[in-house]
């Protein structure tokens, strides 16, 4: 095979792996509206890093979970976020806030 051949090759692999990267596989997926709101909350909590947020947003998260208005799975999502931001890991927690929202565009 000729060396154009093997590069045109390569060079459409990567094409292939840089177009699916890019896109990604959605790791939270479709959340409702009221999850979407909490995870704006706690990414501006985590941006202004003021723990005592996180505790207003993980008390609405146990209300919302137990009246039903939130799925447990996404109320899980949630407190990932609030746990990162306890441990005082902000840009993470900030950055899987944003990867929630992020993941709800079509």
């Amino acid at each position: 095979m000729s060396t154009n051949k093997r590069l045109l090759i390569a060079g459409a692999g990567l094409l292939v792996t840089i177009v699916l990267g890019t896109r990604g596989c959605s790791q939270y997926g479709e959340v409702n509206a009221l999850t979407f709101a909490h995870a704006k909350g706690l990414y501006a909590a985590c941006n202004t890093r003021q723990p005592q947020r996180l505790d207003v947003c993980a008390a609405m998260i146990d209300t919302a979970e137990s009246t039903q208005q939130m799925s447990a799975t996404e109320a899980g999502f949630l407190r990932e976020i609030i746990a990162k931001g306890k441990s005082e890991k902000w840009e993470e927690a900030q950055v899987m806030a944003r990867k929630l929202m992020a993941d709800q565009a079509k």
